[in-house]
């Protein structure tokens, strides 16, 4: 039996983050390298869940320079798998793709 596996036309790649202050921005950098080269419309979209460090705000600051990044933050910690949800439920293109904001896959 043969698949025909449709390629998409955007993507939207997410992370959720807490206690990623020092690979967000690597996580960043090397999401917007490998989308780039997709040649896709793409997004990446990053949760701050609750995080002491303020991971969150080193990815504000660089959304504020690219309008593919958009940041969400949670007031408190709320656990991986609500900010995994809030991620999805944020994701706007056909495909998405979740991976973690330590840098480690």
């Amino acid at each position: 039996m043969k698949f025909k596996v449709k390629k998409p036309k955007s993507i939207s790649l997410m992370f959720p983050l807490y206690k990623d202050k020092t690979t967000v921005k690597s996580m960043i950098f090397k999401s917007l390298k490998v989308l780039k080269k997709t040649k896709l419309k793409f997004e990446i979209v990053i949760v701050d869940d609750g995080c002491p460090e303020n991971s969150g705000m080193i990815a504000k600051k660089m959304s504020k320079k690219n309008s593919r990044i958009r940041v969400y933050f949670h007031k408190k910690n709320l656990g991986y798998g609500a900010a995994v949800r809030t991620g999805l439920k944020n994701c706007r293109h056909e495909c998405i793709f979740a991976t973690d904001g330590d840098d480690e896959y």
